[in-house]
């Protein structure tokens, strides 16, 4: 059976274990899945799913969208997982699809409150959004505070069931964790602090009143009802008279405490830090949960995360352990430090096990990713000494932040081990405002520990510099216009530029041309609002090079030619801004790629050379502009130096941008050096997240067809299929001697001459289709020959162009 979470951590796992990765590849296929799967009808009617989805299409577009989807979800997932009732309606079965969402609701249905709460590890679907989908996001907001409401009720049950038996200490802890669920719920509020004053924990009860309504006053300038109030004045009388009776001292200062005292960096000596406890002291009693350094979540989305960025407003938004009334002193603190969103501080993970022994689990990750990210040039990791004095304490991040310096990035979360299940939860906090920006939960099967935290850090490394790249995009293209209205034409724009990019990976070529077109209008429109904004013109460049491609294996010089008017005026513009001469240097390579006359071919690779070289001489951490120099030259035969060009691609790109064009020219270049096993490795890692990608499906086919041994024929029929798929009947026959190449290599003879065959009699006039005849001719005459990859297997044109790629 399948089976499908989405409470907590999002995964689609197939019977054997292993994640499907077509399902997970594209953001709306999970969020339809989704909402089949996770929804509270049995049958979904189709017109409804279409005003959900794709809202901004006519109805045959957005027919031909769902169609799309439906068709990629039924080939991972099995061709009976979704299923039809009439023609109308769709739905998913039970008996093949399990979610933990209907899971869920089953257990608190039937009165099983235990497996209910230990199968909702988090709010359905956390940090995803779909911001071209204002119906689904609804649904979504809806449906996670419905199951929120489920899981905090079978928490209270079985808190109640716990102070029944006179369990005090497990009642506070369920207890505890149904408030969680329901942090702005005053009801919710008195229920716990009554509990805990029922069980004698009154300073626990105080404590969580006095959070509540420091939230309160903060984020919403209230305070609590009266009758809140008395319950809790009761509390402080009872608890008062209690003190003085046993002539209980006053608590001395925490941590927290300390550090806000001590003085901030660049207005005196540096800050004396405390000494770290001992982590068995550090501890705390069951009965009091670990002290939460994020306790206050910013729901955000990306937009509106960079514009409170940029407003730069700091107005005391604490997180949970400041001192109330410190606002003041902790926008002073922070305004005293320059923080910079490149300077990342990743604190200690914690073990949230139930048993509480796998903290070296946690211990390992931290420094594990630690190291990972140190890895990346363009990022200054703090040290693992350097966070380690605020392992096991209450520290807040705003004092963090200080003593350290001014990390503008902040990573925090968890390790959770279960039977033989292993979960980490990952935050990324931006300390200007103690926002969110977003969070990932990841699980897996328990295995050999080495493997499995080289694994989970990988996972973890590419989600948090992806997504940290994004954040740093919006702020530097925020500072760039200080009109409102072309910020936000340029945030529809790219929004319009990315559901474009979805329709044409979809297979929908109009479609995706129709979304490029409004984005290209929007960007217009940007640039009138500021002319002398840079950045619309430059993505004008970019949405006409991506129309160039559409439908076809190789882009088009029309398009690329509008593309290169955009260019220039960007290099007019901006004299020796770096983006404009990445950019026109890239449509000048292809144009060179596109150009049948072979002089008019070599001055654009020329021009194309002196433009990427000049973006990288102003700025050397464009990793496009390395990738495509690497192409440049690719194309005029020079592979050592596109290896290398490669190489410091695949260095300057932090946070894995072009990395899918990274790992197919390094591929390539590899390939023409005959390195057969590099070749074929960059193109497997490429396609281990990018499953269809092009260039990656075709570099992978081309290094089976002529650099291996005994392929992998199966594996070469679907890439073949994926190919066809994507660039349509006619581009057919060349794939199809690619495969009847691989066929040879296999020792399939007959299967190979009946390929030929097929391919002939269909025709083509795509360049090398009487390449691979020949070399088979030549393969089965000399079958005892161990082949390479020189000369004849991957012939060079004078345009350096590569057969079948």
């Amino acid at each position: 059976m399948i089976r499908f979470s989405l409470l907590g951590t999002l995964d689609v796992h197939g019977s054997d274990g292993r994640q499907i990765l077509s399902v997970l590849a594209q953001p709306k296929r999970i969020a339809l899945l989704a909402y089949l799967a996770a929804g509270r009808e049995e049958y979904v009617r189709r017109d409804t799913l279409l005003g959900v989805f794709w809202p901004s299409f006519d109805e045959e577009h957005a027919r031909h969208a769902l169609r799309q989807a439906l068709y990629v979800l039924r080939r991972g997932l099995g061709p009976n997982v979704v299923i039809a009732r009439g023609d109308e309606e769709l739905g998913v079965d039970a008996e093949r699809l399990w979610c933990d969402v209907a899971t869920f609701e089953a257990a608190v249905k039937e009165d099983r409150p235990g497996e209910a709460l230990d199968i909702y590890k988090g709010d359905l679907l956390d940090g995803f959004f779909l911001s071209d989908a204002p119906e689904f996001e609804k649904w979504l907001d809806g449906r996670r505070a419905s199951l929120r409401k489920r899981a905090a009720e079978a928490a209270w049950a079985l808190a109640d069931r716990a102070e029944t038996e006179a369990d005090g200490q497990e009642a506070a802890q369920w207890a505890r964790r149904a408030a969680e669920y329901a942090p702005d719920d005053e009801s919710t509020l008195q229920r716990l602090v009554g509990l805990l004053d029922r069980t004698g924990d009154r300073a626990a009860a105080l404590r969580a009143y006095e959070a509540f309504a420091w939230r309160l006053e903060n984020e919403l300038s209230l305070e609590p009802s009266p009758e809140t109030r008395a319950l809790i004045e009761g509390i402080r009388a009872r608890e008062t008279t209690g003190s003085m009776a046993n002539g209980a001292p006053a608590a001395p200062p925490d941590a927290a405490a300390a550090l806000d005292a001590a003085p901030l960096p660049g207005a005196g000596a540096a800050p004396s830090l405390p000494s770290a406890p001992h982590p068995a002291s550090a501890r705390h009693p069951a009965s009091e949960p670990r002290p939460r350094r994020w306790g206050l979540r910013l729901t955000l989305t990306v937009i509106a995360a960079g514009a409170a960025i940029a407003a730069a407003v700091f107005s005391g938004l604490t997180r949970f352990g400041s001192e109330p009334g410190a606002d003041d002193r902790v926008a002073a603190g922070l305004e005293a430090v320059e923080l910079d969103p490149h300077r990342i501080a990743v604190l200690y993970f914690e073990d949230q096990s139930e048993s509480g022994e796998f903290e070296h689990y946690a211990a390992g990750f931290t420094g594990s990713l630690i190291q990972a990210l140190s890895q990346v040039q363009a990022l200054e990791v703090i040290s693992l000494s350097g966070v380690r004095p605020y392992r096991h304490t209450a520290v807040t991040v705003d004092s963090i932040v200080r003593a350290l310096r001014g990390p503008g990035t902040l990573i925090e979360g968890s390790v959770i081990v279960s039977g033989d299940r292993i979960r980490v939860n990952v935050q990324m906090i931006d300390a200007a405002t103690n926002a969110n920006i977003d969070s990932r939960t990841i699980e897996r099967p328990r295995a050999e520990p080495l493997a499995l935290l080289d694994d989970l850090t990988k996972e973890v490394s590419v989600f948090l510099r992806e997504r940290l790249g994004e954040e740093i995009r919006i702020r530097e293209a925020r500072g760039g216009t200080e009109s409102s209205e072309a910020w936000e034409y340029l945030q529809r724009a790219s929004r319009a530029a990315e559901d474009a990019r979805i329709l044409a990976e979809e297979g929908d070529v109009d479609a995706a041309r129709t979304a490029y077109e409004r984005a290209d209008n929007m960007f217009l429109e940007a640039e009138s609002l500021d002319p002398g904004w840079l950045l619309p013109i430059v993505e004008r460049g970019w949405v006409a090079f991506r129309v160039a491609w559409l439908g076809q294996p190789s882009p088009r010089g029309r398009q690329l030619l509008s593309g290169l008017e955009h260019a220039e005026r960007a290099v007019e513009r901006g004299l020796i801004d770096p983006r404009a001469f990445e950019l026109r240097g890239t449509l000048q390579a292809y144009l060179g790629w596109d150009e049948p006359d072979p002089d008019r071919a070599a001055a654009h690779m020329e021009s194309a050379e002196k433009d990427l070289v000049a973006a990288l001489d102003t700025d050397p951490s464009l990793a496009r502009a390395w990738a495509q120099l690497s192409f440049v030259y690719i194309r005029t035969g020079r592979f050592e130096e596109a290896r290398r060009a490669a190489d410091r691609a695949l260095e300057a790109d932090a946070f894995l941008e072009e990395k899918e064009s990274i790992w197919y020219w390094n591929g390539v270049a590899a390939l023409q050096q005959e390195e057969i096993a590099a070749a074929l490795r960059w193109a497997t890692e490429g396609r281990r997240m990018y499953p269809e990608n092009r260039g990656l499906v075709g570099l992978q086919l081309l290094t089976f067809a002529t650099g291996v041994d005994d392929p992998p024929v199966d594996e070469a029929w679907d890439l073949v299929e994926i190919l066809v798929r994507q660039l349509g009947p006619d581009d057919a026959p060349i794939r199809w001697m690619m495969m009847a190449s691989v066929l040879a290599r296999a020792g399939l003879a007959d299967s190979s001459r009946s390929v030929i065959r097929r391919a002939q009699e269909v025709g083509s006039e795509k360049p090398y289709f009487d390449y691979y005849e020949s070399f088979l001719d030549d393969y089965r005459a000399n079958a005892s020959k161990v082949y390479g990859c020189r000369g004849i297997f991957i012939p060079i044109a004078q345009d350096g162009a590569v057969p079948g790629v």
